[in-house]
């Protein structure tokens, strides 16, 4: 095998290699994020009922004081 066609096929090996972690990284970083935008979604959906059941309660406190 020439010096050439070495190179090549190192470069291919890299690129396959290369190739298959990115993907398994994408994949990695999707799951991430639709975790990420899930807790945001219930976290936002829990801090909202959080205020409107204390709401009345810091009302009912100020219009005492």
């Amino acid at each position: 095998m020439s010096v050439k066609s070495q190179q090549t096929k190192f470069s291919l090996d890299v690129l396959a290699n290369w190739d298959k972690q990115s993907h398994e990284k994408l994949a990695m970083h999707k799951r991430t994020i639709a975790n990420v935008s899930e807790t945001a979604v219930t976290g936002r959906k829990g801090k909202q009922t959080d205020s409107i059941l204390h709401q009345p309660t810091t009302t009912v406190i100020s219009t005492s004081h």
